[in-house]
């Protein structure tokens, strides 16, 4: 099939169609979730599910913060049942002292089996250590009836995955994957789309010649005259309709001027203007009664032929309204719509993002190991890492414990400042991983001053052996040391509005709404384009039969 501008237009109509429910359901629920802590709060002042920033509330006292390992310390004693492999390095006046992530059932020496563990996470208050309370662990189907503790869960798991189950390693990641790689597509066709056709050439070169017979001027003027006699005084420019034909065919009525043989200046817009009219007899020796009519044209250029798809004609009709505003917002905010379309693929679908990426940008090999690091779960990741880094030969078979982690762990982070030129503002959190096969490693993160965003990758770490304290790698790498990766921060801070504040989140609801509206008009034109077509298709049965 040859691509034509109608091609196109089908595979924008199709496209849209089967992309516009999923569109208004993650647009819809991509509003919500930028301001998930922030409702959360409101809602029912506890800690959101998923939340990195909320704990709960802890009146401030005069006594000092404890130290966080001996925070660390009283949530073993507290939670028995449980190991915590991870240590939050930054206790905060006010604040619940949270402790999660690498947390594992331990042992249960009465059965041999490990203990069910109901929790995810633990809070301590960070002047005592006493425990303040648990996170419990979400089920996916514990959404109904749905109520005020698993609401935003189930709209974080709508937008993500359309809360749907993984059944066979396909689920709705991938579907949403899919749908943001096509709509990434489809970005790029509704642009062409609204570009201005190339206007065909007149047969000439120059413009349209017409032929005006004498004698339908004479009668114009017998007509002109008659109705002078009822009273009518005719102007001194006596005007007839002529048709010529558009750029698509079309039928228009014009104006002649039997005076001066001139057409009017002013053609139709945005093809042509400056239009140049002369007039001369006929050289058909058969039809000397007959004027030859011609005139040239200057097309308009690029921009003023463009120029209508940016605007909205507020008072026309439904369908043109409809039409006007699918495209002008399409075009208005076409750089915003690429980037949210584009950043989906890079959650949902980084099989298809990071080779696109590694096509046009640079990336560390080390990044290589998290090309997955949307759809991998932790476990999976860290295996990866530490199959790529073997345990070196000769090494104790205790692992260094965390004060020990600690104090390797700043300085291997302050040479890597030195190296790749970041500064460190504050500490993170100190992770211990063990595959169960001789290796193992910490990880510890700290907050610098080249991260984008805050939530999605907020720390920058560096892995190193457990039993050695070989540095193994740093990750992520610093922003704007490789572009491919540098891309990938900005993606995912601008796709969570995590980014310039709250103007930028509010940016990101307006956004949702036009979403909304460019999937409700582009509906609404093809159900009318349908219905019209429907409808011709319908009369032409009839096409010939007299009633």
């Amino acid at each position: 099939m040859m691509m034509t501008r109608h091609f196109w237009v089908l595979i924008h109509r199709f496209a849209g169609l089967a992309l516009a429910l999923n569109l208004i359901i993650v647009s819809l629920t991509g509003s919500v979730l930028v301001f998930r802590d922030e409702l959360d709060a409101w809602l029912f002042n506890q800690p959101s599910t998923r939340s990195e920033k909320q704990s709960p509330h802890v009146d401030i006292q005069t006594a000092p913060l404890l130290d966080p390992f001996k925070l660390h310390e009283q949530a073993k004693r507290q939670a028995p049942e449980a190991s915590f492999n991870s240590i939050n390095l930054q206790p905060k006046h006010g604040e619940a002292f949270r402790i999660e992530g690498g947390i594992a059932p331990r042992i249960d020496l009465a059965t041999g089996k490990n203990y069910e563990l109901d929790f995810d996470a633990v809070f301590l208050n960070p002047y005592t250590g006493v425990l303040i309370g648990k996170r419990p662990i979400d089920s996916e189907e514990n959404f109904f009836p749905l109520n005020r503790k698993n609401l935003f869960e189930f709209i974080y798991r709508l937008h993500c995955y359309l809360a749907m189950p993984d059944i066979g390693g396909f689920g709705g990641w991938w579907i949403v994957g899919i749908a943001a790689f096509v709509w990434t597509l489809d970005c790029f066709v509704g642009f062409y789309l609204t570009l201005p056709p190339r206007r065909k050439q007149s047969p000439h070169g120059v413009g349209w010649v017409r032929r005006v017979s004498l004698w339908t001027l004479r009668l114009y003027s017998v007509c002109a005259r008659r109705l002078s006699l009822c009273g009518y005084n005719p102007p001194n420019i006596i005007q007839f309709p002529m048709v010529y034909v558009s750029r698509k065919n079309i039928l228009k009525s014009k104006h002649i001027s039997l005076a001066h043989l001139t057409l009017p200046t002013k053609l139709p817009k945005p093809y042509f203007s400056n239009a140049n009219i002369s007039a001369r007899h006929s050289d058909n020796p058969c039809r000397n009664d007959d004027f030859l009519i011609e005139w040239t044209f200057k097309q308009n250029s690029f921009w003023q032929r463009w120029k209508p798809a940016w605007q909205i004609k507020w008072r026309a009709s439904a369908f043109r309204l409809n039409f006007d505003l699918h495209r002008a917002f399409g075009l208005w905010t076409w750089v915003i719509l690429l980037m949210f379309a584009w950043s989906g693929v890079r959650f949902d679908l980084p099989e298809v993002y990071y080779p696109v990426i590694d096509l046009l940008f640079e990336r560390h090999p080390e990044d290589q190991i998290f090309n997955s690091f949307v759809s991998s779960t932790d476990d999976e990741i860290e295996e990866k890492v530490l199959a790529q880094t073997p345990k070196p030969p000769g090494v104790s078979e205790q692992p260094i414990d965390f004060r020990s982690a600690h104090t390797i762990a700043k300085q291997l982070m302050a040479e890597q400042a030195r190296l790749h030129g970041f500064k460190v503002n504050q500490e993170g959190v100190l992770e211990y991983y063990s595959e169960g096969n001789g290796k193992s490693r910490f990880r510890y993160g700290v907050e610098t001053d080249k991260v984008i965003g805050t939530t999605f990758i907020p720390l920058t770490y560096i892995n190193f052996d457990a039993d050695s304290g070989q540095f193994l790698n740093l990750e992520p790498r610093p922003v704007g040391e490789y572009a491919g990766s540098t891309v990938g921060y900005w993606l995912a801070a601008l796709h969570q509005g995590e980014i310039w504040g709250l103007p930028y989140r509010i940016f990101v609801c307006f956004m949702a709404l036009v979403i909304t509206i460019l999937s409700v008009t582009g509906i609404y034109i093809w159900y009318k384009k349908h219905r019209a077509a429907r409808l011709k298709r319908k009369m032409s049965k009839y096409k010939g039969i007299v009633t």
